[in-house]
């Protein structure tokens, strides 16, 4: 995972373009749909899906790494806390520690930088819209900038900003799922 980490998402969109869109011819090599294709609604949706593929999984490699990695270290660090500690002494399963005391502790962190890729690939996939050809907010904000659309530019950044703010209220309510005691915290 280290290792995928320190990969550019350019490099694994390339990659993944070069062998499973030229060499495999497994998934088409640009554009969000087939152009001129008449098709039901199920076919459509399956067409978009296949055009899809290819970006969303630059974009998942990029960023999984490091959701594990943080997720193992947060981890690491709980399973060293006293009260882990003390449940060990207490005689609870270790099943039961590490998945009803330490995960839920740990998971905050990893909820917390998932929320904010999830802002980031959804807003400003720029670099994976491009090597893909594949028209999503990115790409339309770059042709606005290149062609000076400031009205464009700025319902771009007000969209990106609502969907980023919506994602982190989101995320308040799923803290207060995952640990009640943070209603409580003033």
């Amino acid at each position: 995972m280290t290792v995928l980490e320190g990969i550019p998402e350019i490099c694994t969109g390339v990659i993944l373009l070069f062998v499973f869109a030229l060499q495999l011819q497994w998934f088409p090599a640009a554009g969000a749909e087939t152009a001129y294709a008449e098709k039901d609604f199920l076919a459509h949706v399956v067409d978009v899906g296949h055009h899809l593929a290819l970006p969303l999984c630059t974009l998942v490699l990029a960023y999984f790494p490091g959701n594990f990695l943080l997720t193992r270290n947060s981890m690491i660090m709980v399973i060293m806390a006293d009260y882990i500690k003390t449940a060990r002494a207490k005689g609870l399963p270790p099943f039961r520690i590490r998945y009803v005391h330490a995960a839920r502790n740990a998971l905050i962190p990893v909820v917390t930088r998932f929320g904010l890729r999830l802002a980031f690939m959804i807003t400003g996939a720029l670099v994976v819209e491009r090597i893909n050809s594949y028209p999503g907010l990115g790409t339309l904000l770059y042709s606005a900038i290149q062609s000076r659309d400031l009205p464009v530019i700025q319902a771009v950044v007000l969209m990106s900003s609502l969907i980023i703010l919506a994602i982190i209220l989101a995320l308040e309510f799923a803290y207060r799922i995952i640990d009640p005691r943070i209603q409580y915290a003033r």
